[in-house]
């Protein structure tokens, strides 16, 4: 499993759009105890909307030779959008797990699933469903 995680540094151009949040060293930006990493898996530090962008998750998914992503997180309409629509540019197909993202309104959330459903032809699964996947 590999996580993505806001890492911004203390003058991030972000915080003009979000306010300060994920600061490199603080608690802002550690995973939630509930769904810390197991050692065997991996942490990817982010500073961008997308997951792609300036890390070396692309090279880690080539390495292993990874053709589809299982996405979850927050927010659905910003990170798991960008990351999702940069693995669909990368010809990775993509599962968003519906119960397992969140945006900031409801309104929100149905249109960013909506949109990475006909847009990026990714399927919406519930958690029960991605459990039962081959």
């Amino acid at each position: 499993m590999i996580y993505l995680a806001d890492n911004h540094a203390e003058n991030d151009k972000e915080f003009e759009i979000w306010g300060r949040h994920s600061i490199k060293g603080t608690y802002g930006a550690q995973v939630i105890g509930d769904l810390a990493p197991e050692p065997s898996d991996m942490l990817i530090p982010k500073t961008r909307y997308s997951g792609f962008y300036n890390t070396k998750l692309d090279i880690i998914l080539k390495r292993a030779k990874v053709d589809s992503l299982v996405v979850t997180g927050t927010l659905t309409d910003i990170c798991v959008l960008y990351t999702s629509a940069d693995a669909r540019n990368r010809d990775m197909s993509v599962v968003i797990v519906s119960d397992a993202t969140a945006s900031l309104s409801d309104d929100r959330q149905k249109w960013a699933l909506e949109h990475a459903k006909s847009v990026l032809n990714a399927q919406i699964k519930t958690c029960s469903e991605v459990m039962t996947m081959k």
